[in-house]
């Protein structure tokens, strides 16, 4: 499961990032992903016939919160790789939306900060 660091940056820690206010954020809870990937990629299609290859289980390991585990069932090693790498797939496919998202919303905050900073500056000029 994939994360972020969130630096929590205020006039209190004076912008050290270095500090123990700054936490990772997980883009995904594995439960919920889990439970998802479950419906998508099994529970769906489970009545499908003529599959030489499937996944078998989506699980969480015990005492883990960042990962998940996935088993195929294949008739071929390749094709056994090939269906737990279209679930792998869909799950970056859906982070790197999240992360494209925060991104976007970082640019805005700082093009914002930028244009408080140019009126303070015009404003000194006056």
């Amino acid at each position: 499961i994939g994360s972020y660091k969130m630096y929590n940056n205020d006039k209190k820690n004076n912008n050290n990032n270095d500090n123990n206010n700054n936490e990772r954020v997980i883009l995904d809870n594995n439960t919920q992903l889990a439970r998802r990937l479950n419906i998508l990629y099994i529970d769906m299609l489970k009545n499908k016939k003529d599959r030489v290859s499937k996944i078998e289980t989506i699980k969480i390991p015990k005492n883990t919160k960042n990962f998940i585990e996935i088993k195929s069932l294949s008739t071929s090693n390749k094709l056994a790789i090939k269906e737990i790498s279209n679930v792998v797939l869909f799950v970056q496919k859906k982070h790197q939306k999240i992360l494209d998202d925060i991104k976007q919303q970082r640019e805005a905050e700082i093009k914002n900060i930028d244009i408080k900073i140019d009126n303070i500056k015009i404003y000194q000029k006056i």
